[in-house]
């Protein structure tokens, strides 16, 4: 309960109360000597270090991530292993090789069942790795799977996420001739961003409601 917290603090912007909650997330887990009691907390970090574009942080946490897993072995670790690399190099926009460890994360979900929470997000970060790389085509068909499946799921923040990868690769992909389309999407991650109070991803929309604005000249809300 406590480490959720954590992520709950980091994903509505209050980085330093997240960051306490970690914290004692930690210590707690090293009492604990609980594998997956102490890769929580520093996956919960990751949050944090996205947020504040801190790939020192981000190293940091998921270095400790993989220490855990590689010591005590087990499918579920295994996946929190490799999405912790894989936000690590994104964070430190290392987005090709960041989309290794989502690959091959999300194929060894799918094989083993493991973790299968991690699923929508794992390709929502994958859709904004090919996103930022320029690949828009890939980014677009990754980032409407992520879409289908955190919908079944009711997995929103995922699905915010791949929204505005989605949106982004929509306007430079087709421009113009696609500005509804795309001011559509943004304005489903808005209800999501307004619904959930995640207002860790209000930067990103405001990015990409200014692209779509200097592409289309859709107005910039």
């Amino acid at each position: 309960m406590v480490s959720l917290r954590g992520r709950l603090l980091a994903r509505l912007n209050r980085l330093a109360e997240a960051r306490e909650c970690l914290d004692s997330m930690i210590e707690i887990g090293q009492r604990l000597f609980d594998p997956t009691v102490q890769i929580i907390a520093h996956f919960g970090y990751l949050d944090v270090a996205w947020c504040e574009h801190d790939k020192d942080l981000a190293q940091h946490h998921a270095r400790h991530i993989l220490q855990i897993a590689d010591r005590y072995p087990s499918p579920y670790l295994r996946v929190f292993a490799l999405a912790g690399t894989g936000m690590a190099k994104l964070v430190a926009g290392e987005f090709a090789q960041s989309c290794d460890d989502w690959v091959e994360g999300i194929a060894f979900v799918r094989k083993t069942r493991a973790a299968m929470e991690t699923e929508a997000e794992m390709l929502a970060n994958l859709a904004e790795c090919h996103y930022r790389q320029g690949n828009y085509a890939l980014a677009r068909s990754v980032g409407e799977e992520a879409i289908a499946l955190a919908q079944r799921r009711s997995a929103r923040l995922p699905e915010c996420r791949a929204l505005m990868s989605v949106a982004g690769a929509v306007i430079r992909q087709d421009g113009q001739a696609a500005a509804s389309e795309a001011s559509a999407l943004l304005d489903r991650a808005a209800t999501l961003i307004a619904d959930s109070g995640a207002s860790i991803y209000q930067p990103l929309l405001t990015s990409e409601r200014a692209a779509l604005a200097a592409c289309c000249g859709v107005p910039h809300q």
